[in-house]
């Protein structure tokens, strides 16, 4: 029953329309396109999972490596604190681009993603709650902010197959959120400006690291990774092959890195009052038999 209402009310929203499997779109808000790659929104009616992306792999693995140059003084601190934290990420995991071993890159990864999580947690809280107050609607950004908060999620559980975590290392991680969290609600109060500026910082450095790992394992350095299988939860969750790769998994992982940048950048300059234009792009279905199955269309 309410898997009905939820794909009935998918199919009702005036900016969720189905797409063809056979045929990715370009992620667009309006005229506005970000430097990503192809994908469709997809609703697995068989999980919990909110509506996200499925990238096509070819697409996505070709992701350009880029920069926001920062252009006002709120830019330029929201830089300054990302280059921090990510020097605090490779300072305590070890990790140096084109020296890390495998551990090195999941020790980076797990910590990044442990934290990743929250920012889209946070903002999206805070918008709700302001968006309550005011009595005023939030014009479409709480949505994209919590399905960011629970794709990182992913990313950390996918990881976490590899990486059995000791109690040191939790405790670190705690205190950790624990700090990140306060601190980026007080600057989202304050500024969400700065606030997704500093994340599109965060998720420009998060590409590198999946981009700098790929190649790695693409160069032989990495054989065990080469070969090993994806995890099940990640080949139905990015409705990758049956038979997919821990590669190919970093690879969709990295293309949401990608779109998080893009999206977080754009959100910075968004202005106050500002509507989101329509997204598109809602493909409902189930995933079986390690292949995602559409659902008739005259149903999504």
């Amino acid at each position: 029953m309410l898997t009905k209402a939820l794909r009935s009310l998918s199919a009702q929203s005036s900016f969720l329309k189905t797409a063809s499997l056979t045929t990715p779109k370009a992620f667009a808000f309006g005229d506005w396109k970000p430097n990503a790659p192809k994908y469709e929104l997809r609703y697995n009616e068989g999980s919990y999972d909110m509506p996200h992306p499925v990238w096509d792999m070819k697409s996505a693995e070709n992701v350009e490596i880029t920069h926001y140059e920062p252009k006002d003084f709120g830019d330029k601190i929201a830089l300054f604190q990302a280059k921090w934290t990510r020097g605090f990420f490779d300072l305590v995991s070890g990790y140096k681009p084109g020296q890390a071993d495998e551990n090195g890159y999941l020790e980076r990864l797990v910590r990044t993603e442990s934290l990743s999580g929250v920012p889209g947690m946070v903002g999206g809280m805070i918008r709700h709650l302001k968006s309550l107050s005011r009595m005023n609607p939030d014009l479409g950004v709480i949505h994209h902010l919590l399905e960011e908060a629970e794709n990182e999620r992913k990313h950390l559980f996918a990881l976490l197959e590899l990486k059995k975590p000791s109690l040191l290392f939790r405790i670190g991680l705690l205190a950790s959120q624990t700090y990140f969290i306060f601190w980026y609600m007080v600057v989202y109060a304050l500024s969400p400006k700065i606030a997704h500026r500093f994340v599109g910082y965060l998720r420009e450095g998060s590409t590198q690291v999946y981009t700098h790992a790929i190649n790695d394992i693409d160069s032989g350095k990495f054989p065990n990774w080469k070969d090993m299988a994806a995890p099940q939860a990640a080949i139905e969750y990015w409705s990758l092959p049956a038979d997919a790769k821990f590669r190919d998994m970093l690879v969709a992982m990295r293309a949401d890195e990608v779109m998080h940048r893009e999206i977080n950048h754009y959100f910075a300059g968004l202005k106050p009052g500002e509507r989101l234009p329509g997204m598109t792009n809602l493909v409902s279905g189930t995933f079986k038999n390690n292949k995602f199955q559409a659902a008739p269309k005259d149903s999504q």
